[in-house]
């Protein structure tokens, strides 16, 4: 990915995995780092421990799929290379015009890639802050036909279907919360309303 190598080594072979590292450092020229994944992907985050077996212990690399280039962080957000042709095929698919929800958006690959040459809006949901600002990050260094919103929107479930195979269909709206401004305005507007009435039945 990048620049950094990611293994996962059989418990036989641990006792060796720095001889293991150093060696894949040594022979592919491009790499700065040697990771040993000691963890699954896991957690509302969906993110993994690495452990540096050579080279620079930095997690952040860019990464380019498609014309496009992305700044990642192998273990603080999630990102998988293997979703690359599935990218490809959204993005594809998508057409100008369209407005997309990216609910679990990532570094933002989906969304932009989709965004890159088609004039859709893309709105691009994570829980991970690191993952979101990278989003950010992504979104500014790529040109991009297509619009990708990604702060303060929530997903707010409408209308659930089930049908006779299992499958849910969910009808989904998108939320956004107020400004503090607007809260305090809020917040004047219904103070005054609670004394208002009471001075009205005072009276």
């Amino acid at each position: 990915i990048g620049n950094i190598i990611i293994v996962r080594i059989p418990e036989s072979l641990l006792s060796k995995k720095k001889i293991i590292g150093e060696t894949l450092l040594n022979q592919v020229k491009i790499v700065k780092s040697v990771f040993y994944q000691s963890s699954a992907v896991e957690g509302d985050f969906r993110t993994r421990n690495l452990e540096i077996l050579a080279g620079e212990d930095n997690t952040e690399t860019e990464y380019k799929e498609f014309n496009c280039k992305f700044i990642v962080d192998v273990e603080n957000a999630f990102f998988s290379p293997r979703l690359s042709t599935e990218r490809e095929r959204i993005a594809k698919l998508t057409q100008d015009g369209e407005v997309m929800v990216n609910m679990f958006a990532g570094v933002g690959m989906f969304s932009i890639m989709a965004a890159k040459k088609k004039k859709c809006t893309v709105y691009s949901l994570d829980l991970n802050p690191t993952a979101s600002k990278l989003c950010e990050r992504n979104i500014l260094s790529n040109k991009i036909l297509g619009n990708v919103k990604k702060d303060g929107f929530s997903i707010i479930p409408i209308q659930m279907y089930f049908n006779d195979s299992g499958l849910v269909k969910l009808n989904i709206g998108l939320g956004k919360g107020k400004k503090k401004f607007d809260k305090r305005e809020s917040q004047k507007l219904k103070d005054w309303n609670k004394n208002k009435q009471r001075l009205l039945k005072n009276n």
